[in-house]
This record gives C-alpha cells, sequence and structure tokens, in this order.
C-alpha cells in the first residue's frame, strides 16, 4: 500500500489536464475528489474517504500554484508556417480509391504542389491546393464524402527531445480548444505537428500558439508554394 499523497502524485504528474486546472485554481475540488476516488483506492488498494482525498488535493493545489513554472510553460516551439487555400477531400478507403489517389499524387508532385494524405480504417483524406481541385475530380472519379475548399494548415516545428515528454500535444490542441477553433485534420512526422482548419480560424490559431510558446519571430502566412 502507499499513502494517499503519493498516489495523488502519480496520477496528477499523468494528467495534464488534472496538472493544469490545480495549478490556475480552476476545478472544483469536492467534484475532483469523487472523480479520482477510484483511482486513487486502486493504488493504495484500501477504502478512502472523499474527505481525505479533498484534504490531500487542497495541500498539492497550494504547493503547485506556488510553483513558479509550470512543465507545459517550459515547452518551446522552433517555428510556426501556414499553408493557405487547401482543399479537405474524403473518400472511402477502397483499393479502386487508393489506385487513384496514387495518379494524383503522381500528378501534384510532378508540379511541386502540396498534398498530404491521412489513412484510417474506412476513410482516406486526400488534402491538396485549391488549383488542383479540377484535377482531383478528374483523377479520382468517384463520389467524395465530404469535400471542404476552406482550408489552411499551420505546421507545428519541435525539438525532438519532446517525443519523449507527455502532455506536448496535449498543450498545442488545448490551446485551440480555448478559443473554440476546430480542427478539419491532424497529420505529424517525427518532429512536426500539421493542423488542419478553417481559414477564418488561422489568425487566432497562430497568434495562440505563438503567445503561449514564446516564438521569437512571426512567419508571414505564405499563399500556396
Amino acid at each position: 500500500m502507499i499513502p494517499i499523497s503519493d498516489a495523488l502524485t502519480q496520477i496528477i504528474a499523468r494528467s495534464s489536464f488534472l496538472e493544469f486546472g490545480l495549478h490556475y485554481k480552476l476545478l472544483n475540488l469536492t467534484q475532483v475528489a469523487r472523480f479520482i476516488r477510484p483511482q486513487i483506492e486502486a493504488r493504495t488498494k484500501k477504502d478512502v474517504k472523499e474527505s481525505a482525498i479533498l484534504m490531500a488535493l487542497s495541500r498539492f493545489q497550494g504547493a503547485v500554484a506556488r510553483q513558479t513554472k509550470r512543465r507545459d510553460e517550459s515547452f518551446k516551439i522552433e517555428q510556426l508556417s501556414v499553408q493557405t487555400d487547401l482543399a479537405v477531400l474524403s473518400l472511402e478507403r477502397s483499393s479502386d480509391n487508393h489506385n487513384r489517389i496514387s495518379k494524383l499524387y503522381a500528378e501534384i508532385q510532378k508540379r511541386r504542389g502540396y498534398l498530404t494524405i491521412c489513412e484510417g480504417l474506412s476513410e482516406i483524406t486526400v488534402i491538396i491546393e485549391n488549383e488542383y481541385l479540377a484535377l482531383a475530380e478528374k483523377l479520382l472519379k468517384t463520389q467524395l464524402a465530404q469535400a471542404t475548399g476552406d482550408a489552411a494548415a499551420i505546421r507545428i516545428k519541435f525539438d525532438p527531445r519532446y517525443l519523449e515528454t507527455p502532455g506536448f500535444l496535449f498543450v498545442i490542441l488545448q490551446q485551440l480548444a480555448f478559443q473554440g477553433i476546430n480542427l478539419l485534420e491532424v497529420a505529424s512526422t517525427k518532429t512536426e505537428f500539421i493542423l488542419y482548419l478553417r481559414m477564418q480560424d488561422v489568425r487566432l490559431a497562430f497568434d495562440s500558439l505563438h503567445n503561449k510558446f514564446q516564438l521569437m519571430w512571426r512567419l508571414p502566412e505564405s499563399r500556396g508554394r
């Protein structure tokens, strides 16, 4: 068995949401105690009263609030860039559509255009520049499940050390959620996170990320390649 305080520390250390809420005193501690009671009991291997958890939470919140710097406040983004005038196309996942997308990919690569492919179990999403919509309609020759032509991409470049840091991508998405910004799609590479959203939300999203992660410069919005 471990003390309640140790179990609480372990749970909060694995939850960016709880850590954030406690640091800024945004949470109803009574509700939090009720919510995490099953997790505390599983770790301590004994019945625990909510009042005991509430007392431990209160002490923990006081200690966290006095910290000069939270983990997410040390995160940095190396670079932000914007790609505008994109179209997001969704198709049924099938061998025929795979072949058609391959042809589209080859054609757009010849023209040095922008193309991203995200594939799930039942659908494939293709993201291209609006200027290639006519080409896509010609080569895909299939009914689109969904098509959005007012999209943009924000590319986030980060340090490789964050690959082993829990909560980094959560903090990025959290900033957009706070602003009520809806994402159309996301994609990633080893050290890049790409957010696809509507054109009307680009400026607010860019500024929110820029201000949060203390970038040293702003990159101008691009229009196409």
